[in-house]
């Protein structure tokens, strides 16, 4: 009785939590810090059943979002989509990787979605480990406006040195070149060069450019060293 009482209490914590009520302290602003905390620093069984709940609170934002795309009365979930994120992104229990991944792609098919949640959604995700498989789906995210940063970054985090990578960043380049894309290219870059070990793998993509639009290079190699010491 006395082990339910707590799971009790640690179920009340983490639904008022995501609800967007603080218990004090560092919490009263940010809620989720309060299941945050349940995670990193809670008993082992306190642990488990934040990190079960947590299921139970992805499963109803999905539930929500279906009844919307069906055209049913659905609740907005945005305040709760950041908190469960913020959640995961400190957290990336390996007990939620399936339930997020879900919540990715339900989100990614979901038009009604608003933009934050979606990015908040996608940013969640790419805390957890990805195998080279998982390039392709990547490799799509990475053509849409919003979304591309992050698309780039996972394809970074699955293999540095994969050609695809300096590919997709000559990409971005050219897209917040030519399309007027908002991306911090200049971020990437130095992140790039930086998990690279070196400038490198950039000066031969460069290269390769070169071979296919002079044009495109010249444009696009003059805007870099605006930047970067390259």
């Amino acid at each position: 009785m006395k082990a339910k009482n707590k799971d009790a209490k640690v179920r009340e914590l983490v639904f008022r939590a995501m609800n967007g009520h603080g218990g004090g302290g560092r919490s009263e602003l940010r809620p989720e810090n309060t299941v945050i905390d349940l995670i990193l620093g809670g008993k082992e069984r306190e642990k488990k059943e934040a990190i079960k709940c947590c299921k139970e609170v992805i499963r109803h934002i999905i539930h929500e979002w279906t009844n919307i795309k069906q055209g049913c009365e659905g609740f907005d979930q945005s305040a709760k989509v950041e908190r469960i994120c913020n959640v995961l992104d400190v957290t990336a229990p390996s007990a939620l990787k399936k339930p997020t991944l879900k919540m990715l792609k339900f989100a990614l098919e979901f038009d009604e979605i608003p933009q934050g949640s979606l990015s908040a959604v996608v940013r969640a995700s790419i805390r957890y480990r990805m195998r080279e498989k998982d390039a392709v789906f990547w490799l799509e995210i990475i053509e849409r406006r919003m979304l591309c940063a992050y698309g780039y970054r996972a394809l970074l985090k699955i293999d540095p040195w994969h050609p695809r990578v300096v590919d997709g960043l000559i990409n971005l380049w050219r897209r917040s070149i030519e399309d007027g894309w908002s991306v911090n290219v200049v971020l990437l870059t130095k992140e790039t060069i930086r998990v690279q070990g070196g400038k490198l793998p950039l000066i031969l993509g460069l290269i390769e450019l070169r071979k296919k639009s002079i044009p495109l290079y010249d444009s696009l190699l003059m805007q870099i060293k605006k930047e970067i010491d390259i």
